[in-house]
């Protein structure tokens, strides 16, 4: 899917979302149908809502892009077969009503820090060239070379929220991520006894932006509910990269790195359900994904700059575009 026709998709959305309130009007329960656990079913009024989540989401793999290349020019590794593992984080969101319609809410979610791994491998040729089309180093001879690559995000939001209806929500606010990735090469020879050298490659996004969405009631039934919320913004991004180089063998150091800023956009979509236990507390669990675009990610970094070690970074690619997607469990408590 291009930029361009993920924006257009975001639109659709939004604006089916403003139409689907009327499924949960029609399956709606009254108060009286279930007294003690009316929570779930019915608007609130309590003051607070309290959610906490263990989420499991899982980065997209980058796009393809050959990263190493043998001494005969063979692509020896390409960035497409990272394959990230489901990461797991937090998630806390605070809702607090100031009247009949509006009312406040904060959020942080913190995922990341497990890794993309390749184990030790050898170059069919005995040479690993880091980079390809802009090497940094070469290791000649019979060289083992591991490689691995992390991803983490970190979400704060403020948003305003009016009830329309008792099954739709509007809501606007400030936001902002941090998405910091970081690659690591490390190179030995068979017979040396430490590593040879290690190669980084690092790219940090800071967002800062406002965003619109939009929270709908799909389905309330006795103590079970079903939600869905949209939300999309635009953000200016302080991007950068940083790249090292160091070898102990061979007395060899080196860094450098640039940023710049430049507009992203994110958009994040999410479908919830909770069961209620007591008038006060829920089990909920749903899926969620997010979708970056206009971001420095690490894999797209070295083709942007000549001789990020020998000389000096000069550019960061900003036109990065990663998915966050999977499963989140927790609890919702009420007062």
């Amino acid at each position: 899917m291009t930029g361009r026709h993920a924006r257009w998709w975001w639109a659709g959305a939004l604006g089916l979302f403003l139409a689907t309130p009327g499924l949960a009007e029609e399956a709606a329960v009254t108060s009286e149908a279930l007294p003690d656990a009316c929570t779930a079913c019915c608007p609130d009024e309590t003051p607070w809502t309290v959610r906490a989540n263990a989420m499991f989401l899982k980065r997209s793999r980058p796009s393809s892009r050959t990263f190493l290349i043998d001494q005969s020019d063979a692509e020896f590794l390409n960035a497409s077969q990272f394959d990230f593992p489901t990461q797991v984080g937090w998630e806390l969101d605070l809702q607090r009503r100031l009247g009949d319609d509006w009312s406040v809410e904060g959020r942080y979610f913190n995922v990341g820090g497990q890794a993309a791994r390749f184990p030790r491998f050898i170059a069919p040729t005995g040479t690993c060239v880091q980079y390809a089309d802009v090497p940094l180093g070469m290791f000649g001879g019979n060289v083992q070379t591991a490689l691995s690559y992390a991803s983490q995000l970190q979400n704060v939001e403020f948003n305003v929220r009016r009830d329309v209806t008792d099954y739709l929500t509007l809501f606007g606010g400030f936001r902002y991520l941090s998405l910091n990735e970081g690659g690591i090469l490390l190179a030995q020879h068979s017979n040396a006894p430490r590593i040879d050298a290690d190669q980084t490659i690092e790219a940090y996004n800071d967002l800062y932006g406002f965003q619109v969405g939009v929270d709908a009631a799909l389905l309330r039934r006795g103590r079970f509910a079903l939600n869905s919320d949209l939300k999309a913004g635009l953000f200016d991004n302080e991007a950068g990269n940083r790249f090292g180089y160091e070898s102990q063998r061979f007395g060899l150091h080196g860094h450098t790195g640039t940023s710049t800023s430049h507009v992203a956009f994110v958009g994040e979509i999410g479908l919830s359900a909770t069961y209620a236990l007591t008038q006060h507390l829920s089990l909920l669990g749903g899926y969620r994904l997010l979708w970056f675009d206009g971001v420095a990610l690490a894999t797209d970094q070295p083709s942007a700059n000549p001789s990020p070690v020998t000389g000096s970074a000069t550019a960061v690619d900003t036109h990065g575009d990663l998915f966050y997607h999977g499963a989140f469990v927790g609890v919702e408590f009420r007062r």
